[in-house]
């Protein structure tokens, strides 16, 4: 090669942005913010799993006062490689979605939440615990 031929990049990305957020932390803000939305009636949790091989994380809704919590879907991924994140979910016809990078996650959990059974977990789950609270507030007090 000769010295005026200029070495082309051939990267086709860019590494504009400092920060790359892993899956765990993006879903620990859903149930954060799920949690701040329902005013502390659900609750959310990302558990999470590891073998030598993958890294599971489960995202869990509860409603503390029903004593009820379900496990609305997963993603797993390599111990040591954050992405590719495979997500089960059972809107998805029993196939994983697989995010290649973090954009493409936040994408597929979007759909996650906007989908049909996911906002109808969440109403059941408020529902019911607006009969809880009602009856509450329906009993008399002793004094």
């Amino acid at each position: 090669m000769s010295s005026e031929t200029p070495i082309p990049d051939l990267l086709p990305w860019n590494f504009v942005r400092e920060v790359v957020l892993t899956p765990e932390k993006i879903l620990d803000y859903q149930a954060l913010l799920i949690e701040r939305k329902s005013v502390g009636r659900l609750r959310c949790e990302v558990r999470r799993a590891q073998s030598e091989k993958l890294v599971s994380l489960s995202f869990i809704v509860s409603a503390p006062l029903i004593n009820y919590a379900m496990r609305l879907f997963t993603c797993s991924h390599h111990p040591s490689l954050p992405y590719p994140t495979s997500v089960n979910f059972q809107e998805f016809g029993g196939e994983d979605e697989v995010a290649e990078s973090e954009e493409d996650f936040r994408n597929v959990i979007k759909k996650v939440f906007g989908s049909a059974y996911a906002r109808s977990v969440v109403e059941s789950l408020l529902a019911r615990v607006g009969d809880v609270s009602e009856t509450d507030a329906n009993t008399p007090q002793e004094s």
